[in-house]
Order: structure tokens, then C-alpha cells, then sequence
């Protein structure tokens, strides 16, 4: 079977042909805007308050409060984003044609909710077609557009899961390694309030360690004992919620997979896991050429409400580097190496971003995750190492798109190779 990888940047003429679309979905909202302002003025009470619009026109408090969100949008594609959709605009339209209000009023609203209704269905096909393609020019409406469909797709995708949480959390820690070209890394992974939502849904937690020799890396509890397969070690179980249920280990190559054994279900069946596994000597002080960047990774592999991915460098590990941010499509080619400029095309064009936790340690608490900056105390006293000798840098949002890949990547070149 031969699979195809195409190329879709954009031609002048798609650009051009973009533009006609921006300028015809802006006259559009627009002329409705206009029409809908004109009809209030026409009404013989002029409303300006959703109650007193729902008692002029018998329309919802609610189309009211949207019909007037939509008419004070300065920008003609913020008021087709905001705007109702056709059918309730066709209960406006009905009203008006039965109030006192001048014959060209209703024609001219009657022609705009047309050129609305028409627009969407030789364009867009649907209203979620057309705030997608509004999102595309208005930046306010691309983080709601997101925000509105990252949310329905992690509800859905926990019901054919069965699988749900409150926040998923990816911590890692780079601490140079007492061999001087060798970095130690704590991977430090938690699920909050996870529980199943189906009967009988098997609960499979995975970590996986990239790079050279990483199938050959033994996995290894904070305190650098390898880890029992019959058993959770690598729990930490001072942070988690009780009882603590039983785990059980594998490992296949570089991925170590947790089962959680529990038949639990519902909202009482909701726990709190905490995992810690360290490795030593496991990434390279500097990288040759073409392998420039190391990266980080948070995979989301259970829906879940809230990200929260942060990244704490020793003070002497990459001095001046700041990370960058991507996030992958994993449905079709599996988990990315940041460093295969063929997984480009994988990446998802989203409003994430990186903020530095300037602080380090000591300015990183998250109110979803209880006593999280003590943990990350204890996990640096188990190894020796110094908590205030950190900066981080943390990626944080809300619904993140199951099946995708969040990663942060510093580019760790030789000074003598820059």
C-alpha cells in the first residue's frame, strides 16, 4: 500500500482566493449587522437591553443578549462570528414582519439573513465550517472556535474511552550528570482525578524514553533502584490519594507501561497517581549535528480538562537556551522525534505557548495539583540535588487535543559548532 504525504502550502491563487472569501464573509456580516441595528431603531420602544428586546420582538433573553453582542462587534467578521444562526434569525425575521416597523426594514433584514444563510451553505456547509474559517483572520475568534471544539472533543473522545481526568501533569527535570558530558533527567508524571466513565475500561498509563540507547535504559526509581515489575514503585505514594490501588509494570523496549488494577467506576471511582522514574547519564551535554535538539515530551493519551507540561533545567544545563514549543498529530506515524524534519507536516497549528517560571521551583504551584511544588522538593532531596538551582518553563492549557504530542525543544549545539 502506497501512503501519500502532500505538500499544503498554499498557491497565490488559494491566497487570492482566501482574500475573496475574508472580504465577501465581512460584507456579510456587515449588511446583517446593519439590518439588525436598523430594525431595534424601527421598533417603537428602540431596545437596547436583551430584556427589553425579548419583550419587543418575543424572541429568547438569550437570542436577544447574542443578536446584540453580535451588532457591537466593530469588525464586520467578528459580528458574523457572533451572530445567531439562520434559524434563529429567520424567529427575528418573523417578529419583525408582524411589528410596526416600515415594509423596507423587514426587506432589508429578510436579504441580509438570506446572504447569511447563503454564504453558509455554498461556503462553509455549516456554522462550525464558518467560525473555523473566521478563526483563520480574527484572533478572538480562534481561541474561542479552539476552546469550543477542544472541549466537545475531549468529552466525546472520554466517553468512547472511557477514560477521564482532571489535569494531566508531565514534569521533567535535567540536572547535569558526575560524568561532564551526561545530563540526569526525573520524568515526574501525574494524573488528577482520573476515573473511569465505562464499566471494564482498562487503565494503561505509558512513559517512553527517546534517543540513543534508550531501548537499552534501565527503568529506575528516584532513588536509582531499578524498578520491580511486581510492584509500583515508582509510585510515589505520599503525594497520592488513598487507598492506593494495585500497579503493575512492564517494560517493552523504551516504553514502561502502568496498569492500574482497579474496578472502580463513576465519580467516587476518582484517584490521584503520582510517578517518578529517573535516569542517569541519558542525554548528551551537547549534540553533533543533524540531531540539534533535545526535546520533552507530554503525549495526551487520556482526555483530559487541563495540561500542565513543565520543563526545569539545572542553572548549567544549555545556560541561554530557551525552549520552543510544538504539538503533533500522532494518529498516523506514532510518536515524533523532534529532530525528523519529515514530521513537519504533522504539526497542529494551535494557541499554545511557553511561559517561563522565571522562579524556578519556587514560583510553580497549580491549584489543580495538591502539594505539587513539595514534590518536586522531595523528588530533588531523594537525588541531592539543589531545588533553587532551577529555571523552568511550563506549557499550560486547557482540553488538549486527544491523541496529539506537546513537546518542548532546546537546541543543545557545541558552542564551537554555532
Amino acid at each position: 500500500m502506497v501512503q501519500n504525504r502532500f505538500d499544503m502550502t498554499g498557491t497565490n491563487d488559494e491566497h487570492d482566493a482566501a482574500g475573496a472569501l475574508e472580504e465577501r464573509i465581512g460584507s456579510v456580516g456587515s449588511n446583517l449587522s446593519q439590518a439588525i441595528d436598523r430594525l431595534l431603531l424601527a421598533l417603537p420602544d428602540m431596545p437596547t437591553h436583551p430584556r427589553d428586546i425579548s419583550r419587543s420582538l418575543g424572541v429568547s433573553k438569550d437570542l436577544s443578549s447574542k443578536l446584540l453582542i453580535a451588532i457591537r462587534q466593530r469588525d464586520p467578521l467578528a459580528a458574523a462570528h457572533y451572530m445567531p444562526g439562520p434559524e434563529a434569525l429567520r424567529k427575528v425575521l418573523h417578529a419583525a414582519s408582524t411589528r410596526p416597523v416600515a415594509s423596507d426594514v423587514v426587506d432589508q433584514l429578510s436579504a441580509a439573513v438570506q446572504a447569511f444563510e447563503d454564504l453558509m451553505q455554498s461556503e462553509a456547509g455549516s456554522r462550525d465550517a464558518l467560525d473555523a474559517m473566521i478563526s483563520a483572520w480574527l484572533p478572538e475568534a480562534r481561541a474561542r472556535f479552539e476552546m469550543i471544539n477542544r472541549q466537545a472533543a475531549s468529552k466525546a473522545m472520554a466517553n468512547i474511552k472511557g477514560l477521564t481526568m482532571q489535569t494531566s501533569m508531565h514534569t521533567t527535570l535535567v540536572h547535569p550528570s558526575e560524568q561532564g558530558d551526561k545530563h540526569d533527567v526525573i520524568n515526574i508524571f501525574g494524573l488528577v482525578g482520573l476515573r473511569r466513565v465505562r464499566p471494564g475500561t482498562p487503565i494503561r498509563i505509558s512513559t517512553s524514553m527517546a534517543g540513543p540507547g534508550a531501548e537499552d535504559q534501565r527503568a529506575l526509581t528516584i532513588d536509582g533502584e531499578p524498578v520491580d515489575v511486581h510492584s509500583a514503585d515508582t509510585l510515589l505514594a505520599e503525594f497520592c490519594s488513598q487507598p492506593l490501588p494495585r500497579i503493575r509494570t512492564q517494560k517493552f523496549g523504551p516504553f514502561i507501561y502502568y496498569f492500574v488494577e482497579s474496578n472502580r467506576v463513576g465519580l467516587g471511582s476518582a484517584a490521584d497517581l503520582f510517578f517518578a522514574e529517573y535516569a542517569s547519564q541519558f542525554m548528551d551535554k551537547f549534540n553533533p549535528p543533524p540531531a540539534l535538539r533535545a526535546s520533552f515530551s507530554a503525549p495526551v493519551e487520556i482526555p483530559t480538562r487541563q495540561l500542565v507540561f513543565d520543563v526545569f533545567l539545572h542553572r548549567d544545563v544549555w545556560p541561554g537556551v530557551e525552549p520552543e514549543l510544538s504539538i503533533y498529530d500522532t494518529a498516523l506515524y506514532g510518536e515524533v522525534n523532534i529532530n525528523d524534519r519529515h514530521r513537519d507536516i504533522d504539526q497542529l497549528d494551535l494557541l499554545d505557548s511557553i511561559t517561563p517560571l522565571d522562579s524556578g521551583m519556587t514560583s510553580c504551584r497549580v491549584s489543580s495539583i495538591p502539594r505539587y511544588t513539595y514534590m518536586l522538593n522531595h523528588a530533588c532531596q531523594r537525588r541531592g540535588w539543589n531545588p533553587d538551582a532551577f529555571r523552568g518553563y511550563r506549557c499550560q492549557t486547557q482540553y488538549p487535543v486527544y491523541g496529539s504530542q506537546v513537546i518542548m525543544a532546546f537546541d543543545r549545539r557545541s558552542p564551537t559548532s554555532i
